[in-house]
Formats: structure tokens, sequence, C-alpha cells
């Protein structure tokens, strides 16, 4: 190999793994990072969670009856935070909280999904289908691009 291809090369190489050059691609370390912060900020029902969502986020709820079909509501994230910010005090009376299990996180370029299962405290239900999905930005930073959750409309505690 010539002079000039080894030189560039070594600088394609350096340059591949500066900071700035990786900061877009999510990794997996990063996005394990902001999903603890995501849970704990719910978790304590902290209004700082709103942020989190970017506006133009897809949130999907299925909640599913007794005896009807299951509904499905779609909202964007500006629909959404206004809501989630005035629901968070009245979680925090009933101390509705949900906790997170096997949590699998994949990453595709500046995207990571996670699919965990999810336990709903005030409705004694478990949802094997949440799944959030999380964007990195140039700058490093994480917004929640969409969410799905599945819900149920009465409650299975005894």
């Amino acid at each position: 190999m010539n002079l000039f291809l080894k030189v560039n090369l070594l600088l394609f190489i350096v340059l591949a793994n500066t900071p700035l050059a990786m900061a877009k691609d999510a990794d997996e370390t990063s996005a394990q990072v902001f999903f603890e912060t995501y849970q704990t900020l719910f978790k304590t029902f902290d209004e700082k969670v709103v942020a989190l969502y970017d506006e133009n986020a897809e949130i999907t709820m299925t909640r599913t009856y007794p005896s009807q079909p299951k509904r499905e509501l779609r909202l964007t994230g500006a629909q959404w935070r206004p809501l989630l910010a005035a629901s968070l005090p009245a979680a925090k009376t009933r101390n509705d909280v949900s906790t997170f299990s096997n949590v699998v996180i994949t990453i595709d370029g500046d995207l990571a999904t996670i699919k965990a299962d999810r336990y709903a405290s005030m409705k004694c239900y478990t949802d094997t289908g949440y799944q959030l999905k999380i964007r990195r930005a140039d700058d490093g930073t994480y917004a929640i691009v969409a969410e799905h959750t599945n819900t149920l409309a009465q409650s299975n505690c005894e």
C-alpha cells in the first residue's frame, strides 16, 4: 500500500472514531441510562418526564375491554405532554406506578428500541407488548419518538 493510501486510511479511522462522528449513533449503555432516568421520573411523579417526549412522538395506547373490541388511541408528543403533566398528581395520589422487567434494547443507527414487560400496579396487570423508541440527536441527547402501551379497562387486582 502506498503512503498516500496509508495516510488516508489512518485519517479515516481516526475521524470515524471521534466523539463528534459517533455522537449521532445510539448505543445500548446510554439508551439504558436514558430508560432508567425515564423510569425514575415516572416512579417519582416528576413532571420532568414530560420533556423526554419529542413533540412529534407517536404515542399509541391499546385498551382491552372485557366485552368490547380493543380500542386504540393515537396521540402526538405535543398532544401527550399536557395530558401526562395533568395526570401526574392523580397518579401520585393513587401510587400508580409501573415497573419494568425483561428489558431488551436494540440499536439501529440513531434509534434505540426498548421492549419490556411493564407491570402496572394500579391494575395488577403485565403489559408484555410495551415498547419505547428513543432517538439520539447530534448533541448526544435522547428523546422519546414512539411509545406503545397496552392497558386493561378493568383492574385485575383482588
